[in-house]
């Protein structure tokens, strides 16, 4: 299984002041906002290669997202498991933890950071970490966007 935890302990200062106000629910929506934002960027497939095409890049078979392998004889491995649309989310009850996961059996090697094969990386597949990286700024965002609407409703 693939899975990031998306942490509040890493947006101290946010989070500081969201306990202030003493509204959970403001937590609770922003993780939902910012696990929703991930699964949606990871979850993004990045373009066709040669492949994804007959004849392939071996000359013999070719990988259809959602199906599987195809050959150049006509026979198909029907491999898909749905890597992009098996992206999930839960957010624990108080906000402060969220989690973005994927079942399939071979997403870690095609998104994991640890676990990322050499043939997804080079054929532009997101990893992981270096996408919650990447989205940080964003994620953070949604906290604070939650703080400054309820003081503007105060």
């Amino acid at each position: 299984m693939t899975t990031v935890t998306l942490d509040t302990r890493q947006l101290r200062r946010i989070m500081r002041k969201l306990d202030q106000l003493d509204k959970p629910i403001l937590k609770r929506r922003a993780m939902e906002k910012a696990v929703r934002h991930y699964r949606s960027v990871i979850a993004e497939y990045p373009p066709q290669t040669g492949a994804n095409v007959p004849p392939g890049l071996n000359g013999y078979s070719w990988y259809v997202r959602g199906d599987g392998t195809h050959t150049i004889t006509g026979r198909v491995y029907r491999t898909s498991e749905d890597l992009g649309p098996s992206w999930r989310v839960e957010v624990a009850a108080d906000g402060e933890t969220g989690r973005v996961y994927n079942n399939t059996t071979y997403g870690e090697w095609v998104q994991d950071k640890r676990k990322q094969t050499e043939f997804h990386r080079v054929r532009g597949w997101k990893n992981t970490d270096d996408t919650l990286n990447e989205e940080t700024r964003t994620i953070e965002g949604f906290f604070w966007s939650e703080y400054n609407a309820a003081l503007e409703t105060r």
